[in-house]
């Protein structure tokens, strides 16, 4: 494209004399579009996800007239005109190219798919300083990468745009950032660049989330907080997030580390006050549902119950649980509903642990896709477990076998990796139903004793070992009662279980229901 204030002629001969010395090659609509089609394509053959080079901007010379395209024929060319030009004329011709390619577009440049134009555009705006243009094309394409598992180049991506803030913020101290890298100290800055400086922090923290970064994921979110904390005035838009993936990381720690603890409890506070000032249900009851986490991981179930209480009064399932679910990706608030039935059995109120979860399975079972066999069973595993534990083992094998197992297979080829906890949890409620009825069918429990005692059947996920081998000892331990004294296979089956529970009882890291039932087994065993 020819600018007005340039003579085109004489444009047009340079382009000429470029193209007969070969330093630039015309191509035409149909090879810029294959060109383009080729570059986007992040499939199978892709080169995206082992090396994107995002410091590169496009060789091609753009026209939105579209009547003579050119590209150089070699790198070696453009750089060695780019040297040639000043700084200034640079970041002009930069911002050209950049406005040229929206308008191209009328204006729906950042809606297309196509990740080539995309960066290449945010490396226009990024050569000219463009902090306000380049930033949203960060967030979008670094998004995108995401979704393609391409996390290590979304965080290089975001990372790029924001060392551009770097000229766009004004410090509040002389040394307003440290000499790492990494680490923001207090800052100021226009509103919208603070919004996108935030969002980029943000967005960087969930990355290395997704790497299991933890400490670079806490400490970015920790920035975050204390560029807004330097802000006047209200940011609890920008403010709730930040404290909503600053507490959810700390929530990973070591529950047992007394330092991060205390250092979590007044953040979680901090959480709660701003999200009562912004009045916004979903938020505050994921602050409250977080709060009362917190409190269960120290052990405090009192004060994870009042907490409970709160929430009682802020949440309506059916009319925020899928908002709170596309904000947040699950719904937080109905989760701690249905693991308070278990705070309760720990402080010995076994009657309104079981009218929790018939509350659950009244109010939230039915909200949920009968399809989604995973969420179901994380929601309704403690009220079968708080069943079988007072004696309605009959309720307690009826709830799992319709609404997890028939489930499961009605809606094959459904996917869960709850499916290694069917054959213990049907097992140990077929013995208690058994033991409640005073009838037993000995060849189903000659099966289930084979199976126990197969060290094949001992190995599960680590995310459900814990309480795999909890539900097995509980078995064990049951069998071994069925059996007279003397039997040899009464003592063998008390080793089992012993040898189950021990290691449940004894780690540090077992679920506090768990450790507390695996104590309980085995104070009977003796």
């Amino acid at each position: 494209r020819v600018h007005p204030e340039l003579d085109f002629v004489f444009v047009e001969d340079t382009l000429n004399l470029a193209l007969s010395e070969m330093i630039l090659v015309e191509i035409g609509e149909e090879d810029e579009q294959s060109a383009y089609s080729a570059s986007s394509n992040v499939g199978s053959n892709s080169k995206l996800g082992s090396s994107v080079d995002f410091s590169r901007t496009s060789s091609r010379v753009h026209h939105i007239e579209g009547e003579r395209n050119f590209e150089f024929s070699h790198d070696m060319w453009r750089t060695t005109v780019l040297t040639t030009l000043l700084e200034a004329r640079k970041m002009e011709l930069h911002r050209r190219i950049a406005t040229a390619m929206e308008k191209e577009q009328l204006g729906g440049v950042l809606e297309r798919r196509d990740l080539s134009r995309l960066l290449t555009l945010f490396e226009h705006w990024k050569s000219c300083d463009e902090f306000l243009k380049a930033a949203p094309l960060a967030l979008m394409v670094g998004a995108r990468l995401n979704e393609w598992d391409l996390v290590r180049q979304s965080v290089d991506l975001y990372r790029d745009a924001l060392e551009m803030s770097l000229k766009t913020v004004r410090p509040v101290d002389k040394k307003w950032k440290s000499d790492d890298e990494d680490c923001w100290v207090q800052v100021s800055a226009e509103s919208d660049v603070l919004d996108l400086i935030i969002k980029l922090h943000c967005r960087i923290a969930d990355t290395f989330r997704m790497l299991n970064r933890m400490e670079k994921c806490i400490k970015t979110y920790q920035d975050a907080y204390t560029i807004l904390s330097s802000c006047s005035g209200s940011r609890r838009s920008l403010l709730i997030p930040v404290l909503a993936g600053l507490c959810s990381a700390n929530l990973d720690r070591d529950p047992k580390n007394e330092v991060q603890a205390l250092e979590q409890e007044p953040l979680l506070e901090q959480f709660v006050k701003v999200a009562q000032e912004d009045g916004c249900a979903i938020h505050l009851a994921r602050a409250l549902a977080m709060k009362a986490g917190y409190y269960a991981q120290q052990g405090n179930f009192e004060k994870a119950l009042d907490d409970l209480k709160f929430l009682q009064t802020v949440y309506r399932a059916e009319e925020h649980t899928r908002r709170i679910t596309k904000h947040y990706g699950k719904d937080y608030a109905m989760e701690t509903f249905s693991q308070s039935i278990l705070w309760f059995v720990l402080i010995g109120k076994e009657a309104e642990a079981v009218q929790q979860g018939l509350f659950v399975l009244k109010h939230h079972l039915p909200l949920q896709d009968p399809k989604d066999v995973g969420s179901i069973m994380s929601l309704i595993l403690p009220t079968i477990l708080v069943l079988k534990l007072v004696g309605r083992g009959e309720d307690a094998h009826y709830i799992f076998c319709t609404y997890v197992v028939n489930a499961y297979h009605d809606h094959s080829p459904v996917q869960t990796n709850w499916v290694e906890l069917f054959n213990p949890l049907i097992y140990l409620l077929e013995i208690v139903k058994m033991e409640e009825r005073g009838s037993f069918d000995s060849l189903l429990l000659e099966r289930i004793q084979d199976w126990i005692l197969d060290i094949e059947n001992s190995y599960y996920s680590p995310e459900h070992l814990r309480l795999c081998h909890t539900i097995m000892g509980e078995i064990s331990f049951r069998l071994g009662r069925s059996k007279q004294v003397g039997d040899p296979m009464r003592g063998l089956l008390f080793q089992k279980a012993r040898s189950f529970l021990t290691a449940i009882a004894q780690d540090v890291h077992s679920e506090p229901f768990l450790a507390h039932s695996a104590l309980s087994f085995l104070r009977a065993i003796g």
